[in-house]
């Protein structure tokens, strides 16, 4: 069942970022759609973030969230990764659509928006702070990016091997660039 991935019915469900080489914050489709947006300078822009060190900046666990029908090929993809800075934290939640499976392995994914959740820096207004985040509106990521580079917003996500427990998933822009997930809970349609 490892094999034809987007089509064996064992995407649906929570997973947790294992592996990758880069920061985890990467493994968020925003962050792949930012570079279609920004080809040029992306790469400095995230080298720039990236040499923050740790005791200023901490980024993980990441997570994402994949809930796929079988029947229509569409569904929504939802990555959450924890930010933490010497001042606050949240978590940095991208919300995306799935539009469809492309071949065996292939999830064509639309970024939609991108907000942070959790954000401590207001919890000290108590309600007023707790009100605030909840009724923040997201930022319309994926509209910002297809004003700059048409069709940025939506990247190919193959997933190369996905069981019961396990999911190997790169971006087909990036051929060189894995993500190695786990499988915290199921849910939606499983058919084994």
């Amino acid at each position: 069942m490892g094999q034809a991935s987007s089509l064996s019915g064992y995407l649906s469900g929570e997973w947790k970022l294992l592996y990758c080489k880069e920061d985890v914050t990467r493994s968020s489709p925003f962050f792949w759609a930012f570079r279609k947006a920004f080809p040029d300078v992306s790469d400095e822009i995230f080298s720039i973030t990236d040499a923050i060190p740790a005791p200023i900046k901490k980024t993980g666990p990441a997570f994402q969230t994949i809930s796929l029908d079988k029947s229509s090929n569409t569904g929504t993809l939802v990555s959450r990764v924890d930010v933490s800075t010497f001042a606050a934290s949240s978590t940095m939640t991208t919300r995306c659509t799935i539009d469809g499976i492309e071949g065996l392995n292939g999830l064509r994914v639309s970024v939609d928006t991108t907000k942070p959740e959790d954000w401590t820096i207001l919890k000290p207004l108590g309600k007023l702070g707790d009100s605030i985040i909840q009724n923040a509106k997201p930022f319309p990521s994926g509209e910002a990016l297809e004003k700059v580079q048409v069709g940025s917003s939506r990247v190919l996500l193959l997933t190369n091997f996905c069981d019961q427990n396990l999911r190997i998933t790169r971006n087909a822009d990036r051929d060189g660039e894995i993500y190695v997930w786990e499988r915290k809970g199921f849910f939606g349609e499983m058919e084994f």
